[in-house]
């Protein structure tokens, strides 16, 4: 069976339960357009909200995520974007407050005519050479027999010690005195004695190897030297140090006649003179506080550390509303000034005063402790004929019972003919406790002429 006819446009031809045909519309819902382009029919989602009403999680991909500095990335919604934090040149920091939109900026810290110093040029630093740009630089110098090299991170003082000794093994003996100590001068196998150095000195050779001296290791800048058992101690100090320390030596006894031998002594050990100059014995070199040691060939190098370590000259100032502070010499302590805990309470009558005014009935809550300081009045009109007098209470949390923080003859008044006035005399009650309330009874307003628009002020003091 044939069918022939026409749909309107944007439907399709179906056939029905029948063999009838049928047409059905094809219709454009929810986020959703349907277009006919010459004998097809395109169906399309769409994020463009139009009149659709499910629109629910969707935007316009030409929206924009912006930054402003110091951020940068970002873009419209076609596709991911990353936000980052611009990187700073070499030797500049990102602090807030740089005068800047945003709060945040990069700064150089390499001084010059285009970057900013921020550390104190007045500071106690330890440099190689004078530095035009600080004024209380302390230049380190090599003393004798020290040698100081740096690399990128390493300070490194060394001490001359000169090459090994020669000899080794048994020999002739030649003729010596009790209590030296012998030693090979050349290779073979005579034996020969070697003076003993006087106290505070070190066992060395020179760099052929041929000659032993004796050399007395001193503390340098920034260092100190302590015998401990049979080792020295090498400590580094952020101290000044004023003078120089020796090293003493443990006695080591040697046979009589000049005939005595030392063994070899272990890595980073040297050889050392008692106070007596009789014998002589290893010490170990080892590393103490802030202090490296290290053996490279025939050298030890020691090394002191200044990382982690701050200058004593720098200080730590009080600003805005604190007190205390000062150089790093010491422990500090700051406190918060008392200005800076003041605070003030105010009560005001308005109108001409009596004795049942609705001011009585104000209750102003206490939310921590403080201190009754003072309490000042003043009106606009003074009273004649007596004095206006107050009477401030403390009502508990729960306004069912107050206490009077005056005594009768103390209370705030202003006297007649006058404009202001004061507490008579320091309350009784100082402490307004944290939880109560505090509220105030107009006790008298002058007998002849009222006083009016009555103004009250307590000045107390935070805990």
């Amino acid at each position: 069976m044939s069918y022939q006819g026409t749909g309107s446009q944007g439907t399709l031809v179906g056939t029905g339960s029948h063999g009838a045909q049928q047409f059905f519309r094809i219709q454009a819902s929810d986020n959703a357009t349907v277009v006919i382009n010459g004998t097809g029919i395109f169906i399309s989602a769409t994020t463009n909200a139009g009149s659709s009403t499910n629109t629910a999680g969707l935007v316009q991909s030409s929206l924009t995520i912006s930054t402003t500095y110091p951020l940068s990335g970002g873009g419209d919604l076609s596709a991911n974007r990353t936000l980052f934090v611009v990187t700073g040149g070499a030797g500049q920091v990102l602090i807030t407050s740089g005068g800047v939109s945003g709060g945040l900026t990069w700064v150089n810290t390499l001084g010059g005519a285009t970057g900013s110093v921020y550390a104190p040029t007045g500071g106690s630093y330890i440099v190689f050479s004078a530095d035009t740009d600080l004024t209380n630089e302390k230049v380190l110098t090599a003393s004798n027999n020290i040698t100081i090299t740096t690399d990128s991170t390493t300070i490194w003082i060394s001490a001359t010690t000169g090459a090994a000794g020669a000899g080794g093994g048994s020999g002739t003996v030649n003729a010596g005195s009790a209590g030296n100590l012998t030693y090979y001068a050349s290779a073979g196998t005579s034996v020969d004695d070697l003076l003993i150095g006087s106290a505070g000195t070190i066992l060395a050779v020179n760099s052929s190897g041929a000659l032993h001296q004796y050399f007395l290791l001193r503390a340098s800048d920034n260092a100190t030297v302590v015998v401990n058992g049979t080792s020295f101690n090498v400590s580094a100090t952020t101290a000044n140090i004023s003078g120089k320390q020796d090293l003493i030596a443990i006695p080591l006894t040697t046979t009589s006649g000049g005939t005595g031998r030392t063994t070899i002594g272990s890595a980073h050990t040297i050889l050392g003179v008692n106070s007596s100059e009789a014998s002589l014995t290893y010490y170990a070199v080892l590393a103490s506080n802030q202090t490296t040691v290290t053996k490279a060939g025939t050298a030890i190098f020691i090394s002191a550390s200044t990382t982690g370590l701050a200058q004593s000259a720098v200080t730590v100032s009080a600003g805005s509303g604190l007190s205390g502070g000062g150089d790093l010499s010491a422990n500090r302590t700051f406190t918060v000034n008392t200005n800076v805990r003041d605070k003030c309470i105010g009560f005001f009558f308005s109108g001409n005063l009596s004795t049942t005014m609705l001011g009585e009935e104000a209750r102003i809550y206490i939310p921590f402790n403080m201190e009754l300081l003072d309490c000042r009045l003043a009106v606009t009109t003074s009273a004649t004929g007596a004095n206006i007098t107050v009477n401030p209470r403390q009502y508990n949390h729960l306004l069912t019972a107050n206490t009077a923080l005056y005594t009768s003859a103390n209370r705030p008044r202003v006297l007649t003919n006058q404009l202001v006035g004061s507490e008579n005399a320091e309350a009784l009650v100082t402490t307004l406790y944290v939880g109560s309330y505090l509220g105030v009874d107009v006790d008298q307003v002058g007998s002849t002429v009222a006083g009016s628009n009555l103004t009250i002020t307590f000045c107390v003091r935070t805990s």
